[in-house]
């Protein structure tokens, strides 16, 4: 039972709506799939009101498209799916009089509110880690507004104790000092959460950082980075990673 627990809450969930751009009216039955890397991950079809929900989805950026016969298909690329969390997506598409239907593609956009969002905080994807010089996770949280840290560590969420701030790692909580030996390279989302802290993770009286790892990959690969500072310092400040 804590295995099915741990892996919902590290998923999200995709909810919207399939209409004709035309006159409004809802296309029922339309396929809708969500794509990393040019592969189908999963996908969904949608009721006679148009609507549909895809779940269990592993948190991360992904392509989504919607399509029927008779109509253009619509992809969005970059969709966002945050571990816990409904991500809301509407399709509008138009008719096609071709038999091979050219698919028409829009970049997603982060709405600015969530209807989702009850609590505050902020959450970094594996595209904005990579791009950051933190070595670890935690250093990966400090840059979530209201995260005080000082050399490297958290010191306090919203001037809380920094006792009274929890750590999870796919769902499990875990002490603080395991969230700095997760390199960065492994993680594919951390969600730190300021205030109104879910129910879910009991009598938490300072703030939550939450931290997802990657999923298998389908194809077996590896990667070394040796950091050092010889060349710039007497220290020789060595890092293999």
């Amino acid at each position: 039972m804590s295995i099915s627990t741990n892996v919902f809450a590290q998923s999200g969930t995709l909810q919207g709506k399939v209409v004709d751009v035309s006159n409004g009216e809802a296309i029922a039955f339309a396929n809708v799939s969500i794509e990393s890397n040019g592969q189908i991950i999963t996908g969904g079809m949608t009721d006679f009101d148009g609507k549909f929900v895809i779940k269990p989805i592993p948190a991360g950026n992904y392509d989504v498209k919607a399509s029927y016969v008779g109509y253009h298909t619509l992809q969005y690329k970059g969709v966002k799916i945050m571990s816990g969390k409904i991500t809301f997506q509407d399709f509008k598409i138009s008719a096609s009089t071709q038999v091979l239907s050219e698919v028409e593609v829009k970049e997603y956009k982060i709405p600015l509110i969530s209807k989702d969002q009850t609590a505050t905080g902020g959450s970094v994807t594996s595209e904005e880690i990579a791009k950051m010089p933190g070595r670890d996770a935690a250093a990966v949280a400090s840059t979530v507004g209201g995260v005080y840290s000082e050399k490297g560590e958290i010191g306090s969420v919203r001037g809380s104790r920094s006792e009274a701030t929890a750590y999870y790692i796919d769902g499990v909580k875990v002490s603080g000092g395991a969230s700095k030996s997760m390199p960065k390279s492994a993680t594919s989302q951390v969600e730190v959460i300021t205030g109104g802290v879910p129910a879910k993770y009991g009598d938490v009286t300072g703030g939550i950082i939450s931290i997802t790892t990657k999923e298998p990959a389908r194809e077996t690969y590896g990667a070394v980075e040796l950091i050092t500072s010889k060349f710039l310092d007497p220290y020789n400040y060595n890092l293999a990673e």
